[in-house]
């Protein structure tokens, strides 16, 4: 099994809904360091046992975000 998640969307540095989001996947709603895709943090994303993980730079999980999926920079990455 392969858990994936992303990075890129800090609690302290993003929006209410953000902070909701990571919240009730269980961060400390007083910590702004948590990282996420946006919706997912990544502990959680990160939280099968026996998978191994994936991190992505550059991806988001909500439409509301600059980047919906994939940005060109992460595309151009993963080819190389």
């Amino acid at each position: 099994a392969l858990a994936v998640g992303a990075v890129g969307l800090l609690a302290g540095d993003s929006s209410d809904f953000t902070r909701n989001a990571y919240v009730f996947c269980g961060a400390d709603k007083s910590d702004p360091s948590v990282d996420g895709d946006g919706v997912t943090p990544l502990f959680s994303a990160h939280a099968f046992a026996g998978a191994e993980t994936l991190t992505l730079e550059g991806v988001t999980h909500a439409s509301e975000y600059p980047a919906w999926g994939p940005t060109a920079d992460l595309a151009r990455r993963r080819a190389e």
